[in-house]
């Protein structure tokens, strides 16, 4: 391995493995759903930087309606023994209670509670009561989400309570910077860490050079990663609306779910789910990869304080990146400050703003490219992070 910076990544990942000054024993999970790898991106995160500690015993305890057994988990480096809560609100507090008396956590018991909503919560209360070493991480906006669905009462009550967590927790991790500040002004903490996903250097080992370098005045090839439900499908729908497409880009959709048949057409073709150990040579034989968000108030809600990790998949391949989302989400301001591609927002994209696109150099595709090589280096692997983790969490 001759990359001078995964070289620098295997010593950071070395040296966190070694550091076993507090490392603890036991560490707690509370959350939403368990900590599969077919779950949600927050479950899968905190599983892949639990895994790295062998030594360490691993309990999730989680709702019902996210039930799996361990049998699940049988293919899955690092899985946690399970613990499962009712599914009301009571009988969770309750079934939680009882778990936290059976096992007595001790000073080298951690807990990190990693919720999707309010009840996961009020699940963590009897685990903070016991265990002083603990962390809450914030994936998702849980009661700003909520706020547009609840009454005001309600609403007020929401924010009362993660306000006594946000202070009970001993740590306060976060998912993006926008998240930060606005969790800050809100409850008047600053969060100690601001962690997301990550890619790890093994996986980039194998990495092959870019093999497409856009050139003027052609279509140019853009690949598009995710879901096509109504936080992304808005610019999808008005790029295939306009008239000869083809002229301008090729667009290629992957996803584990089809996209709504009207979307496609001669430029836009729907590939199927991607192979995550081919995902990075997959990105890097497309010109720009796609972010799109809605214009809706709903999604603006509840994605504005969100950090998407189909983009930290676009910079891992050092893939130039075109956004089309409302300004009001708290990434597109880095995405503007980062130049890793042109970001539109505010109004739908028209033909004209294709044909600036199509008529660019590959000066502007490689000086995109760079800065989008250089965001990741910076702040999305997993060595890094992981050393960040530690240092936060096990603390």
């Amino acid at each position: 391995m001759d990359d001078p910076f995964l070289q620098e990544q295997d010593q950071l990942l070395y040296q966190t493995k070694m550091n076993k000054v507090r490392l603890p024993t036991e560490v707690i999970v509370v959350s939403g759903v368990a900590l599969h790898k077919k779950n949600g991106s927050g479950a899968r995160v905190l599983s892949s930087y639990l895994s790295v500690f062998r030594d360490t015993t691993v309990v999730n305890v989680f709702r019902d309606w996210a039930r799996v057994t361990q049998a699940d988990f049988a293919h899955q480096k690092g899985a946690p023994s399970l613990i499962h809560v009712g599914k009301g609100l009571l009988g969770a507090f309750c079934s939680s209670l009882k778990a936290v008396l059976r096992r007595h956590p001790g000073e080298n018991t951690v807990l990190i509670v990693l919720p999707d909503s309010i009840r996961d919560m009020v699940v963590a209360l009897p685990w903070l009561v016991f265990c002083p070493r603990s962390t809450l991480w914030m994936m998702d906006d849980v009661v700003g989400s909520a706020l547009h669905a609840v009454g005001l009462v309600k609403g007020r009550c929401y924010n009362f309570f993660l306000n006594f967590i946000v202070h009970r927790v001993q740590n306060f991790a976060v998912i993006s910077e926008a998240m930060a500040q606005s969790y800050f002004k809100r409850y008047g903490r600053k969060a100690d860490l601001i962690i997301t996903s990550s890619w790890h250097t093994d996986d980039l080992k194998n990495k092959r050079q870019r093999s497409r370098i856009a050139s003027s005045n052609t279509p140019k090839k853009i690949i598009y990663i995710g879901s096509y439900t109504s936080p992304y499908i808005g610019p999808l729908l008005q790029l295939s609306k306009i008239k000869e497409l083809e002229r301008y880009l090729t667009l290629d959709l992957f996803g584990y779910e089809a996209p709504p048949q009207d979307i496609l057409s001669p430029a836009i073709s729907y590939k199927g789910a991607p192979e995550r150990g081919e995902l990075i040579n997959l990105l890097s034989s497309y010109d720009m990869g796609l972010l799109s968000y809605s214009a809706e108030e709903q999604s603006q809600t509840l994605m504005r304080l969100s950090f998407p990790s189909k983009l930290i998949d676009y910079l891992a391949a050092d893939l130039p990146v075109l956004t089309i989302a409302p300004e009001g989400l708290g990434f597109v301001k880095q995405l503007r400050e980062r130049n890793v591609g042109p970001v539109f927002s505010g109004t739908a994209v028209t033909s004209l703003d294709l044909e600036r696109i199509r008529s660019l150099d590959s000066n502007h595709f490689h000086l995109w490219s760079e800065s989008s090589k250089q965001w990741f280096q910076e702040q999305f692997t997993f060595q890094k992070n992981l050393q960040h983790f530690v240092s936060v969490f096990f603390r």
